[in-house]
């Protein structure tokens, strides 16, 4: 459904892949942007992917079937289901940390999402029904100190509903 929907709209072939060896064919979505991550990747055999706000997964299963490990960040719970099932049916769980968590700059307490899986503050609180459990956000600092301290190569994905 979503990779009809950026074909139908051209979103294939563009941002300057036109012509090259990564420009989408075949209806994936974010295909083109996959390759050049696997052409990144491959330069990096030996660096921990730490994709923030991972969502079902495409970068965390594409970095694993390249091989590196991989730290996945996203706050939505049935994601990280789908992502760890795709996981486990591609042998990949061995090597990869999926953490359920909101990631910020600071430490705050979210108190659900509204129907866009936005979350919410507790200035955001009203009469609204909440898909998400209250949460405290996490730092990547957080990830650096608590995961994978002696590593030293880590390459960032981020993809946080406009909060990068």
């Amino acid at each position: 459904m979503v990779s009809t929907y950026f074909l139908a709209n051209g979103y294939i072939g563009m941002a300057g892949f036109t012509g090259t060896n990564i420009t989408g064919t075949s209806k994936r979505f974010e295909e083109h942007l996959i390759n050049v991550w696997l052409h990144l990747l491959d330069n990096y055999p030996e660096a921990v992917v730490l994709d923030m706000g991972s969502n079902i997964g495409a970068y965390t299963l594409a970095s694993r079937a390249m091989g590196n490990p991989v730290i996945s960040v996203d706050a939505n719970p049935q994601n990280h289901a789908l992502l760890y099932n795709s996981l486990v049916l591609n042998g990949f769980d061995g090597n990869s940390v999926q953490i359920l968590n909101a990631i910020s700059d600071g430490h705050y307490e979210y108190h659900g999402a509204d129907g866009d899986g936005t979350l919410l503050d507790s200035s955001s609180i009203s009469n609204k029904k909440y898909s998400l459990n209250s949460m405290s956000s996490i730092t990547i600092f957080d990830i650096f100190d608590n995961i994978y301290t002696d590593v030293d190569t880590f390459i960032l994905k981020l993809d946080i509903q406009g909060f990068e």
